[in-house]
């Protein structure tokens, strides 16, 4: 990996989100300890359905065709020539080995709202349209960032796009964590495909 400096901090525990359910204002204000027992358990029922129906048995292989900084959201809008500090590959949801990801996930969403519609509603969704991995952060807050170093991610776009970068996701893991590189991630279950 380049050295970007600016404090810049690879993730040492490379990751993609299935699905992200907190924090999330749009659920419910409050962590309640029930609704989050009720959540665990309704995610661990739902693995290991898929895990009998033999749906969790073949390895993901996620493809990225773009690299570029995390945006900056405000009321959940992106700002123009904002950062949120993180660097991210991102992959179309509609590329091939990226599929399979991204429906396993709307099944998710889809079984979350129907066994707890009291606390997710119709309000519950992925975060995002693609699939994404956080490469590393910058070690400030957000910040503006000009034209010329949002092009310098763009210098390698002809050729991911051609020719992807592939990640072979061979578990899956229900964690909890409020640091964006997992540092402080407690396993709830692990799966192992």
């Amino acid at each position: 990996m380049y050295d970007l400096h600016y404090g810049f901090v690879p993730i040492t525990n490379l990751h993609s989100t299935l699905l992200t359910l907190y924090p999330s204002k749009d659920s419910f204000t409050d962590s309640n300890s029930y609704f989050n027992e009720l959540i665990i358990d309704e995610l661990k029922n739902f693995f290991e359905e898929r895990k009998k129906k033999q749906n969790l048995s073949k390895i993901f292989k996620l493809r990225f065709n773009e690299f570029r900084l995390g945006t900056w959201l405000k009321d959940q809008y992106p700002i123009p020539y904002a950062s949120n500090g993180t660097v991210v590959a991102i992959g179309k949801r509609s590329m091939v080995g990226n599929k399979e990801f991204v429906m396993l996930a709307d099944e998710l969403v889809e079984c979350l709202k129907n066994s707890l519609y009291p606390i997710f509603g119709d309000k519950l969704e992925r975060k995002f349209s693609t699939i994404w991995s956080t490469l590393g952060y910058f070690n400030h807050t957000d910040f503006d960032i000009d034209e010329n170093f949002a092009d310098t991610f763009n210098c390698f776009k002809n050729k991911y796009d051609t020719h992807p970068m592939e990640i072979e996701v061979n578990k899956l893991r229900l964690v909890e964590h409020s640091f964006k590189d997992l540092r402080d991630a407690r396993i709830l279950k692990t799966y192992e495909l």
